[in-house]
């Protein structure tokens, strides 16, 4: 009989490490190469750029997120967007309140290029759809989904604009922008404080801080924002 039991624990072991290993090597291993290898292969056709994807890294047991050196590019190998570092910790889900808890989302060197060309189009005019937008269907009153973020952050951001379109050609950059965002949540009557740096090429900086309040109105929510600003 204690022969049969230890037979038993000893399957259940073995059967337990196994799947442990299992989860292991498809969260570290196969589902990162899977996300990478499909934006890759899907991207360039939805975004008709050129798109680099350096590092995916999951973490299954974090339950973490890590996205490195990725890049979309025009065809002319000018940079329209690209992100140094995207990381995001995810938390928990909360079924009863039917809400997202990220403990970390970070965002390290994002960058941005905005150009208005000399026909009045802007090089971001073929990421959006001409097709007509469908007739509203009426919805039910509902609340927004609960969003509870402990700490985002944006760091060294950069962000270019350039107007071809006018005799002068204009240009204009920002950055670095850093941005710091705490206990934001989407539960009615609940503030986020923030900060925002903004740095200018000429030596500028924009200093935003305050909170942020978002009070769900059936489909449409509406932001209450209380801040302070300065311009040096």
């Amino acid at each position: 009989m204690a022969g049969q039991r230890y037979g038993k624990g000893k399957k259940w072991a073995i059967g337990l490490g196994v799947a442990v290993l299992l989860y292991t090597v498809i969260g570290f291993l196969v589902v990162p190469a899977i996300i990478k290898s499909q934006m890759l292969k899907r991207l360039p056709a939805l975004t008709h750029r050129r798109v680099a994807v350096q590092e995916v890294k999951l973490n299954p047991y974090a339950i973490s997120l890590t996205l490195r050196g990725f890049s979309l590019t025009e065809t002319n190998g000018e940079e329209f967007v690209s992100l140094g570092e995207l990381y995001v910790n995810f938390e928990s889900i909360s079924l009863l309140k039917r809400g997202f808890v990220f403990k970390e989302i970070s965002v390290k060197k994002p960058s941005a290029n905005v150009v208005r060309l000399i026909d009045g189009t802007f090089n971001f005019a073929d990421l959006l759809t001409n097709a007509a937008p469908a007739e509203p269907k009426p919805v039910a009153s509902q609340q927004l989904p609960l969003v509870m973020i402990d700490e985002l952050k944006v760091e060294d951001g950069q962000f270019s604009f350039t107007d071809l379109d006018r005799k002068k050609p204009f240009h204009r950059q920002l950055g670095p922008i850093n941005v710091t965002l705490t206990k934001f949540t989407t539960r009615p009557k609940e503030g986020s404080p923030y900060s925002v740096v903004v740095s200018t090429e000429d030596g500028r900086t924009f200093a935003w801080s305050g909170d942020v309040t978002l009070i769900p109105l059936a489909a449409s929510p509406k932001i209450i924002v209380h801040y302070k600003a300065s311009y040096q």
